[in-house]
């Protein structure tokens, strides 16, 4: 067994997400491809190891407000955490230090791990930096994080030394022999930060297969939503649209299934609902295990989904795929897993009217939302498994 050492942001058993999942599959994988994957994803409450990364701010406070938020969707993301930083508590640097420092002990010993796997994104700032400096390979697995980490004017405005040599320290594009990218897209993004293409890879996370649900047979009216609340998963523009949608299907219901997010949103969120008289129609779910999910897709008949990103690569997406869970997405462009009249149908998200339109569509057409269910399964079985995400990381280490 090769020793791996994987440095992913550090959560509470509690937390539901996406990336999470992604990294412990991945570990997993791995393992069962001979490798001995170290590392801590979650808080389990020992000493010595890494601190969570999640972080409250005063600045939470401030997102209650429409206008407001409004602003925040068209500030870069990587600016709104440089920003987020300057209102962090004191435990939170605190945490950080803690991070930084086990970090650098567990590398002083070059020969130690073959390779260390570190992602960047929601993890402690500077520990890229910090891996980079001690350790001759590694691989960093990244979302949007790494692209927004190689413009370094934005992390200048929160530099502390003091809290250790390394916090908000940037990553240099030539210390970085090996990048995977979980899309297409944010590789582009990138390499068009001086990040050399030859370091550049693209693998997409996978589910596992043959675990799907079956579908049961319902009233094909029970639309579900799946994801954090944040403004950027886009909850409150399927609510806006619920009354158009009432009017065609007046049974309709809209179940929300609601992991971790910001406080200031739900209760913008709440209050929606309620203005527009909605209490009965739609209900707010606590997060799911994520073991949970396969039934609670099994028990609707539409997937709502909306990403702010070019390329989505949600697990919800593809798992709503492998259940036979139709799909109403917002269009992108260039995107494999979101293609109008093949896979889904999409909406633009500026038109309300468009989410209406599309919803209506899928429900009243047996024939196109069968076949859109067939193509978008067998895309997923074809190209996002676990198998073949497994298989990918294999060679690329081994290459290292």
């Amino acid at each position: 067994m090769k020793p791996l050492l994987l440095l992913g942001p550090v959560v509470d058993r509690s937390y539901v997400g996406g990336l999470q999942l992604a990294l412990m599959n991945l570990s997993v994988e791995l393992q069962g491809r001979g490798w001995e994957v170290e590392g801590s994803l979650y808080r389990e409450g020992h000493e010595g190891e890494l601190a969570s990364t999640e972080t409250h701010t005063a600045l939470g406070a401030l997102q209650g407000s429409r206008w407001l938020m409004r602003v925040r969707d068209a500030v870069p993301a990587g600016l709104r955490q440089t920003i987020s930083a300057l209102f962090w508590p004191q435990a939170a640097y605190d945490a950080a230090a803690q991070n930084l420092q086990r970090v650098a002990e567990l590398l002083t010993d070059k020969n130690r791990y073959h390779a260390v796997l570190v992602c960047p994104d929601g993890n402690t700032p500077g520990l890229l930096a910090l891996a980079l400096a001690m350790h001759p390979r590694v691989v960093v697995i990244t979302l949007a994080a790494l692209a927004e980490e190689l413009q370094p004017r934005l992390w200048s405005l929160v530099r502390r030394k003091a809290v250790h040599p390394f916090f908000y320290c940037p990553a240099k594009s030539e210390q970085i022999g090996c990048a995977v990218f979980a899309s297409g897209l944010w590789r582009e993004q990138a390499v068009r930060q001086g990040l050399a293409e030859a370091a550049a890879h693209t693998i997409y996370f996978g589910i596992p297969s043959g675990t799907a649900s079956l579908r049961l047979e319902g009233n094909g009216q029970r639309l579900l939503w799946v994801g954090r609340l944040a403004p950027e998963k886009g909850l409150h523009l399927l609510i806006a649209a619920l009354p158009g949608i009432l009017k065609l299907y007046p049974n309709l219901t809209l179940t929300a299934v609601a992991g971790q997010g910001e406080a200031a949103y739900r209760v913008h969120v709440e209050q929606v609902i309620a203005a527009l008289g909605l209490e009965a129609i739609v209900r707010l779910l606590p997060p799911v295990a994520r073991k949970d999910l396969g039934d609670i897709y099994a028990s609707h008949d539409l997937l709502f989904f909306h990403s702010s990103y070019g390329e989505p690569v949600a697990l919800v997406l593809m798992e709503a795929y492998a259940c036979g869970l139709p799909v109403v997405a917002n269009a992108v462009a260039n995107s494999e897993l979101v293609r109008h009249g093949e896979n889904c149908l999409t909406y633009d998200r500026n038109d309300p009217e468009s989410i209406v339109t599309a919803v209506g569509r899928l429900l009243s057409d047996d024939e196109l939302r069968q076949g859109l269910v067939a193509k978008a399964r067998a895309l997923v079985e074809a190209k996002y498994s676990l198998t073949a995400m497994g298989d990918a990381y294999d060679r690329l280490i081994h290459r290292l």
